[in-house]
């Protein structure tokens, strides 16, 4: 327990200073490589929170990577591990599919047992029927979102997710309370899933002349970043409560931020604001949350200026 415990306060220092630091590029590359290694995979199994981090960094490694920015000995070492940058995006993405399915699994045992508890009949076959009328007003719906490890489809190398999985459980005041901890880190894992995929969009734009990625396009993989964020933000959006509410988390507004940060890149030709209040958005949850100072509130400001 110790050992874990040790291993995952570093790969959270490790994140936040990729995050918000201003390393220099030997000391920023060489941490990178460090945060892949941080957390052992035989202790993370198990652990949300450790897959989590562990598939963000290797995703942020390999994007470093792709674009030349780590230094000559650390690919070397690296292509002995991952042969190259797709392997490292498909692992990554594997790790992220592990982390939210192990998330939704916690949020669906909660869920049934608070329903179970709650003396609630026969909600499937009113939801099915679209009768929502018909649920009495103490009962709350909620939709876990359980997506299929992305996977690639045959020869082709075209890569996606499978069909999404609705479950709707009904749970009391109680129940919204338990359900907070286990949605928020649902939430979360949903919305690192979607910033691989932004990652992975963002090298092979920068770099479209590497070889070594995943043979999907940028625009295909920022797609799929978009829709992975939108699934985050119904999770996030599921608890309308003031006491338990989502919405006022920094895991919400970082996932506000990644999402302005793809919108931004890839889909704010037409429509300015489309990446303007996402991040304006995320900018004042920050203040609110941690302060006009924070550096996580000062990375934020920095967005909405260069956007």
């Amino acid at each position: 327990p110790h050992e874990f415990d040790a291993a995952l306060d570093l790969a959270k220092v490790l994140h936040m200073r990729r995050t918000v630091a201003d390393l220099d590029p030997a000391t920023r590359a060489a941490e990178l490589e460090e945060a892949t290694t941080a957390i052992p995979e035989g202790l993370a199994s198990h652990s949300v929170a450790a897959q989590r981090l562990l598939g963000l960094a290797t995703a942020a490694c390999a994007e470093a990577w792709v674009v030349g920015d780590l230094q000559r000995h650390q690919e070397l070492r690296l292509a002995r591990r991952w042969v190259n940058a797709e392997g490292m995006f498909k692992h990554a993405l594997l790790i992220h599919s592990r982390a939210v399915d192990l998330a939704r699994q916690a949020v669906e045992q909660i869920a049934m047992r608070r329903s179970g508890s709650a003396g609630v009949t026969s909600l499937c076959k009113v939801v099915e029927a679209g009768d929502f009328d018909a649920i009495p007003e103490h009962n709350w719906l909620l939709s876990a979102l359980a997506l299929e490890p992305s996977r690639c489809a045959g020869d082709s190398g075209v890569w996606g997710r499978g069909p999404e999985l609705v479950q709707t459980f009904a749970v009391d005041q109680a129940g919204k309370a338990a359900l907070r901890g286990p949605l928020l880190e649902f939430g979360s894992c949903i919305a690192a899933l979607a910033e691989c995929w932004f990652r992975i969009a963002s090298a092979n734009m920068q770099r479209p002349d590497r070889r070594g990625m995943i043979a999907v396009g940028s625009q295909a993989a920022a797609n799929e970043a978009l829709e992975t964020f939108e699934d985050a933000f119904e999770i996030f959006g599921s608890l309308q409560d003031a006491q338990c509410s989502l919405e006022r988390t920094a895991e919400y507004a970082d996932a506000l931020k990644e999402y302005g940060r793809v919108v931004w890149y890839f889909f704010d030709e037409e429509d300015a604001q489309a990446v303007a209040h996402p991040l304006a958005k995320s900018l004042q949850l920050h203040e609110d949350l941690m302060g006009r100072c924070h550096p996580c509130t000062s990375a934020v400001r920095k967005l909405c200026t260069l956007g």
